[in-house]
């Protein structure tokens, strides 16, 4: 799958999607989210982000984005990212992303779409 990494998502994610076999990028330092979500569009890209400001389906309705995937652990451990991370792209398949707001947590996710 093609990702776009938010800034706010440690790079150890990139690397852990990488190895996975992934194709994925992390976005420019300083974009806005309307300038991410525009460059995630473009490049049909899901994007992987902590801000939960995409989990609002009213400014970011999923029908209009190739997916975003909305990191909702906390404390941010790097292990329990890529942990469950891998847990959703294992029960989630490909093209369940397009036109869908995920939100993951440590163990389960919630996919949203409207």
């Amino acid at each position: 799958m093609r990702f776009l990494l938010d800034e706010n998502v440690h790079i150890a994610v990139l690397a852990f999607a990488q190895k996975l076999g992934h194709d994925i990028v992390r976005a420019p330092l300083g974009t806005r989210n309307g300038d991410i979500i525009k460059l995630a569009l473009e490049e049909k890209r899901v994007l992987i982000t902590h801000d939960k400001d995409f989990l609002d389906l009213t400014r970011y309705p999923p029908k209009n984005h190739p997916g975003i995937i909305c990191i909702r652990i906390h404390p941010p451990v790097i292990a329990r990212i890529t942990q469950a991370l891998q847990m959703l792209l294992e029960r989630a398949p490909a093209g369940q992303f397009q036109g869908a707001t995920f939100e993951l947590n440590i163990d389960t996710f919630e996919r949203r779409t409207q």
